[in-house]
């Protein structure tokens, strides 16, 4: 009978560990987000982020287009410059605010409005590089604008995000094993003790994945997080060993989940979508170090089993 050395039993956890925690990460993720995310809690009711402007109040019974609610007439709200999340940016020039109006509106409320004629989206299509389609499926455009597949929010217009219709954060989620626990404590069994996820920290000290908004959701990276991972690579590689690792990375991602995300800038017309993917520890990301010197973006290795992932993960 063959002797089972020690490095044998190493590698037989490790090869265990490498392939749970996509599969375990990707129901977390999965369970984290479809719980709450379809639904139009944080976005029916109160303030506007960023201004003054009440929501009209939407009952739980109303949220449907489907249902008749004649009374409904929402304030319009349409912001030109749009959020930037933490650790993300917003990917290009933004949509003009101008878009028809709606009967349904009171009144509207534009800020450095600048109309703009030849703007013409093409809804529920790849419009150029922009991809205006949703992962919920085809969506209603009603008098030229697009319809919140969830249903009413209590307000109407672009609000301050970027696109009139889904507007795409993409989240990265980057894991990797901790060698030294795994060395320290081989017959553990559950692997998710030794995983780290890479979490960035924002200015109020909560703790997100790396995400940013994009024009498709297609980019698996914002361009930001694209050259901090090309150049953390490039220290400890040549140019020609980091390009290719990295490509290596982008063609074994894992998709996590896509899906309707109960953000607080929702309005009738535009909304956020978010789509999940997962880099595992085996292609390459998992040895980058991430010290406090030029990192400005605030990464960390985290512990999975300390932050899990929860609906306030995305946010």
């Amino acid at each position: 009978m063959p002797t089972i050395t020690l490095f044998d039993r190493v590698r037989k956890l490790h090869t265990k560990a490498i392939l749970r925690p996509c599969k375990v990460t990707q129901r977390k993720a999965s369970k984290a987000l479809f719980k709450e995310a379809k639904q139009n809690k944080c976005c029916c009711s109160g303030n506007y982020p960023g201004s003054e402007l009440q929501r009209v109040t939407v009952p739980n019974d109303k949220i449907a287009w489907e249902v008749p609610f004649d009374e409904y007439k929402p304030l319009e709200y349409s912001a030109v410059s749009a959020s930037v999340n933490i650790c993300g940016t917003v990917e290009a020039e933004t949509d003009p605010i101008d878009l028809f109006f709606t009967s349904q509106c009171v009144h509207s409320i534009q800020f450095n409005s600048t109309s703009d004629d030849g703007f013409n989206p093409k809804f529920n299509t790849l419009d150029g590089s922009i991809d205006r389609r949703s992962c919920t499926g085809e969506y209603l455009v009603v008098d030229g604008r697009p319809l919140n597949p969830v249903g009413r929010t209590g307000i109407a217009g672009k609000g301050s995000l970027a696109r009139w219709g889904p507007n795409h954060r993409v989240f990265v989620l980057i894991t990797r094993l901790n060698m030294e626990e795994v060395s320290k404590n081989l017959m553990q069994a559950d692997s998710l003790e030794f995983t780290e996820i890479l979490a960035c920290r924002s200015s109020t000290g909560t703790w997100s994945l790396p995400n940013g908004f994009v024009n498709s959701p297609h980019l698996a990276l914002t361009s930001e997080l694209d050259a901090l991972l090309k150049s953390r690579l490039s220290k400890s590689l040549s140019v020609a060993g980091a390009e290719k690792r990295f490509r290596k990375a982008l063609k074994h991602k894992e998709l996590v989940l896509q899906s309707y995300y109960d953000d607080s800038r929702n309005t009738d017309n535009a909304w956020v979508e978010v789509t999940v993917y997962e880099f595992a520890y085996q292609y390459g990301f998992g040895d980058l170090v991430f010290e406090n010197e030029n990192n400005t973006l605030g990464f960390q290795w985290r512990k999975f089993s300390e932050n899990p992932l929860g609906y306030d993960m995305f946010k």
